[in-house]
């Protein structure tokens, strides 16, 4: 961090402009997969995605292979259900049965980092309402990880044996 990128996360400036090792978070965050720069790219400009970030977990960090979707799938604008947060509106739209076979896999991934926003920064409340990053994986052996936030999140890929295999192919 420089002290204008502190400035940005609200955090303590480290003192200067030159770009500085920290301590960033460290009771919510943990490695990578919550880094802001992962994060604010796998968002769209004003919301998170818990797709988008899913997906990548899936495919680039387990190495999971995930059919494209269907061309008859539009996803629901935030404007249509505006109290809806991401993570409703996501369980809505991904919910019917051509779409439920991989969101299993990917919603989970993907809101176990909705405590933070498009950019990164943590957020606590969306909506008015508490953020929920509770996730879970169904892994190749048919077993279920259960994960809240982006520190389990990560624990759990870093033991992951399907995380290990991806890394190796």
């Amino acid at each position: 961090m420089n002290d204008r990128l502190a400035e940005f996360y609200q955090i303590p400036a480290p003192g200067g402009q030159t770009f500085q090792k920290v301590a960033f978070e460290p009771e919510h965050r943990s490695g990578f997969v919550s880094h802001p720069f992962l994060l604010a790219g796998f968002a769209y400009r004003s919301a998170t995605s818990p797709i988008h970030r899913g997906v990548f977990l899936s495919r680039g960090i387990l190495g999971r292979a995930l059919k494209p979707p269907p061309d008859s799938v539009a996803p629901v604008a935030p404007d249509l259900e505006p109290d809806l947060t991401t993570r409703e509106r996501t369980v809505k739209q991904t919910r019917p049965a051509m779409c439920a076979n991989c969101h299993v896999m990917i919603n989970g991934l993907g809101f176990a980092l909705e405590g933070f926003d498009a950019v990164g920064k943590r957020r606590d409340s969306e909506k008015d309402k508490p953020i929920d990053s509770s996730g879970q994986y169904r892994l190749r052996s048919g077993d279920v990880s259960e994960f809240y936030g982006a520190a389990e999140l990560a624990e759990f890929l870093l033991n992951s044996q399907e995380t290990h295999r991806s890394f190796c192919r």
